[in-house]
């Protein structure tokens, strides 16, 4: 590894692999996106959630907000 990592610049627009993965009490919820060059796989954005039964998570607050300004 030992490389930076940085946002990739607004005018950029490689074409990305988006994984989501849901939860609302028991599990982690996450959402990842990949992109490839030529010779690697780079990892673009990644967030985890980790609810509880006593605190669900809200998929439209986090999940389908994260995503949302993700795209755009």
């Amino acid at each position: 590894m030992g490389a930076s990592l940085s946002p990739l610049l607004p005018t950029w627009h490689p074409p990305l692999a988006v994984g989501v993965d849901t939860a609302i009490k028991h599990d982690a919820a996450a959402v990842v996106g990949v992109y490839r060059t030529e010779d690697r796989i780079v990892l673009a954005r990644d967030r985890i959630w980790t609810p509880t039964p006593e605190h669900p998570l809200d998929l439209e607050a986090t999940v389908k907000h994260f995503l949302r300004a993700f795209v755009n």
